[in-house]
């Protein structure tokens, strides 16, 4: 699971690197179509992380009495995750800048919303294990 978390933070920082990236690039309106397809592959990435992460955690789950912060976790992140799904549909369509700003502004949302339920697990005693050691290569 720790692993999964930590791919999951490398996925968020990546999209927030890529948003401001695309954000100053179409402001410019230059290269709508190449910074949507960029957005769509990075948040693409963030979505199968996150489906990860709840696997990952539904097991857990599973092996544990009711737990209902973790259960509260889970249904935000399945929350989160169909929340992202309509915006980065659209994003293969988005013809303007204006319309992948907007869909990038609702998917950003979700990041945010994503990292507070992180936070949350984070402070969770049950995965304290699963988040803290940290042996970086």
């Amino acid at each position: 699971m720790r692993q999964a978390l930590e791919k999951l933070e490398q996925e968020i920082k990546a999209v927030k690197r890529a948003g401001r990236l695309a954000r100053g690039v179409l402001e410019e309106g230059s290269s709508v179509k190449e910074e949507a397809q960029e957005l769509h592959a990075k948040f693409s990435a963030l979505v199968e992380a996150l489906s990860h992460l709840s696997q990952a955690l539904d097991t857990h789950y599973a092996s544990l009495e009711d737990d209902t912060k973790l259960e509260q976790a889970l249904i935000s992140l399945k929350r989160i995750k169909a929340k992202c799904a309509t915006p980065l549909a659209s994003l293969e369509r988005a013809s303007t800048a204006k319309e992948v700003l907007e869909l990038l502004a609702s998917l950003e949302q979700s990041v945010l919303d994503l990292e507070g339920v992180l936070a949350s697990l984070k402070r969770t005693p049950r995965l304290k294990y699963s988040s803290h050691p940290q042996s970086h290569a």
